[in-house]
């Protein structure tokens, strides 16, 4: 889901086209508003529940609802950093060393999409974060890699798959 969002809010949206942004930003706080909702009255249901599967259903709807609302929520941050950065490479660059996965997924994506002078900027910062922790966002960097590389990508994807293989080692254990 996280990647259909970055993927729709990099590809659909470009952070000059404010009909757009705005038109996003209000079909996401009514989404919000009807999720949180949903939050709500499960809360009531499960504070009148008296059979305890009642209760386990009633808390699986509200995990799940959460976590549809914590997706929504990462909307508002990739609206936020396309808003910023537009089209300028620089930005996106330094977006892909945010602490936010869902700011980082959506400037992975950006720069994928970087063409003409800004395509080697974009490569370069792609690079350089090709060994990102989230497996996600990691994977779009490499998916960018393939789409404005050349040879000189070749060292960054080996130092990648070595870290890639650390952590299928590390976790085997």
């Amino acid at each position: 889901f996280r990647v259909q969002l970055a993927l729709a809010a990099a590809n659909l949206v470009k952070g000059n086209d404010t009909r757009n942004i705005k038109a996003i930003e209000k079909q996401m706080g009514k989404i919000k508003k009807v999720v949180g909702k949903w939050v709500d009255d499960a809360k009531e249901r499960l504070a009148k529940a008296d059979k305890p599967r009642h209760k386990t259903a009633i808390k699986q709807d509200i995990r799940g609802y959460s976590e549809q609302l914590r997706n929504y929520g990462e909307v508002d941050q990739k609206i936020a950093a396309l808003k910023e950065c537009k089209e300028d490479v620089t930005c996106w660059a330094t977006k892909l060393g945010d602490k936010k996965i869902p700011v980082r997924l959506v400037a992975a994506y950006r720069l994928s999409q970087m063409k003409g002078e800004s395509r080697k900027g974009a490569r370069d910062a792609l690079a350089k974060f090709a060994g990102d922790k989230d497996l996600v966002v990691r994977n779009v960097i490499l998916f960018g890699l393939g789409r404005t590389g050349d040879s000189s990508i070749i060292p960054a994807i080996e130092r990648a798959r070595k870290e890639d293989a650390a952590r299928a080692e590390k976790d085997r254990r």
